[in-house]
């Protein structure tokens, strides 16, 4: 889509017609995020635990959420064989990037994906997943791994070089206590392990790290099973192999269940299944993710599109939370955020212009259609639909609708897309 000077260029010929249309959505989408006032809290129920599978050409994916974790899983199979763990949390991820093989590798990755949690040795909570996967090959050499943000590592997929501020060395572990210390399913984590030096051959590999400003991080471990070992650029002969990935961002609030979607007829809701745990699994009540694993986090044009389509079946609850993450991020003059950048990349941002790693998160306002979206969406839901008209005075009470002061505003001039990464 065209940035906002692009579209300035080409419609300056019908200024006329474009200019009415953008005064009233901005006009309108003010006067919304101005009608503020008091309100008090809503109860609600926690959101039912999540868990399928999606498998598609190369890549089997593994979606779990329960409770503060929430996990999407892709194994890459193939002569370039890949691991990616993304978590909604922080826009946060893991890559384990192998060499070329010469033969293809062909991953047995089980239907069930265990949640675990844990803490790091500063004792802050960690949450993630633990699964034992085979790859039926004689070894596995590691081209790269990075803990990051997904902007991190979606970059580096694109072929951007790596911020080496993220770089992490592997260390080795025998397996005596590489899997302990971190309670599976519901259980609270006893602290991931501090692992010792050993005599024991090495079959694990464990990748840990802090974020750029000294907040929780992420934690990876991949161990050797079935008598195989590890170096420190090798994984060899298996063909078991345990994977362990914890994060420590600040989990979201889950949307799904009867919270999220009305009810539908038995056998409609099985056939739409994989649907609507797709569409679950991108819900949250601090806003709707673009996608995953390569957008998890809000994009204004996304958001509102999905809000539309969806009224007559999104109950109207998800609605305020969808609406309320747009209105959120608008900018002073109105503008919709196209984007938010979060997390370690935002960090990453800030510390190359000369701000330190500040976790502020930064909006891209660059694109004009979203400004067209929001005022008519505004005014069907709160002032046509019964539904969202009865509660539209508590909604647009809500103090979470106070502008945010932390979030800068970022144009296409203020960062180079390849001078950081």
């Amino acid at each position: 889509m065209s940035s906002r000077a692009t579209a300035a260029n080409l419609t300056v010929a019908n200024l006329t017609t474009v200019a009415k249309p953008a005064t009233v959505a901005k006009a309108a989408t003010v006067a919304l995020a101005a009608a503020l006032c008091v309100a008090l809290p809503v109860a609600r129920a926690a959101a039912p635990p999540l868990a399928f599978a999606i498998d598609q050409g190369e890549e089997s994916n593994r979606f779990v959420r329960d409770g503060p974790v929430a996990a999407h899983l892709v194994v890459r199979a193939g002569l370039q064989p890949r691991l990616i763990v993304a978590f909604p949390a922080g826009d946060s991820g893991m890559g384990v990037w192998f060499a070329p093989t010469s033969q293809a590798v062909r991953w047995h990755v089980p239907t069930t994906v265990h949640v675990v949690r844990g803490r790091d040795a500063r004792g802050r909570a960690l949450h993630g997943i633990e699964l034992t996967l085979s790859a039926p090959v004689p070894r596995l050499a590691i081209r790269q791994v990075l803990l990051s943000s997904v902007r991190v590592l979606r970059d580096y997929e694109a072929g951007a070089r790596v911020p080496t501020a993220v770089l992490t060395a592997p260390r080795l572990a025998s397996s005596a206590g590489a899997g302990a210390g971190v309670d599976a399913g519901t259980g609270t984590g006893t602290g991931v392990p501090s692992l010792a030096a050993s005599a024991a051959a090495p079959t694990t590999l464990i990748w840990s790290r802090d974020l750029l400003d000294g907040s929780s991080g992420f934690r990876l471990s991949i161990q050797v099973l079935d008598g195989g070992h590890a170096s420190a650029s090798e994984l060899i002969a298996g063909p078991d192999l345990r994977l362990l990935a914890l994060c420590g961002a600040p989990p979201l609030s889950p949307l799904g269940g009867s919270d999220l979607l009305a009810s539908a007829p038995g056998r409609a809701a099985q056939r739409d299944r994989r649907e609507r745990d797709a569409l679950s699994f991108l819900s949250y009540r601090e806003k709707f993710l673009a996608g995953s694993w390569r957008f998890d986090t809000y994009f204004g044009r996304d958001t509102l599109l999905s809000l539309s389509l969806l009224e007559p079946v999104l109950q109207p609850d998800a609605i305020d939370s969808g609406l309320e993450s747009v209105l959120q991020r608008l900018s002073p003059r109105g503008e919709v955020a196209h984007e938010e950048l979060i997390g370690e990349y935002a960090m990453l941002l800030h510390e190359a212009s000369g701000a330190g790693p500040s976790a502020a998160p930064i909006y891209d306002y660059n694109m004009l259609d979203e400004d067209f979206l929001l005022a008519p969406l505004a005014a069907r839901w709160l002032l046509d639909d019964p539904r969202g008209a009865a509660q539209a005075a508590r909604f647009l009470a809500a103090p979470s609708l106070a502008p945010r002061a932390n979030g800068l505003t970022r144009t296409q001039a203020d960062v180079p897309v390849n001078g950081v990464l």
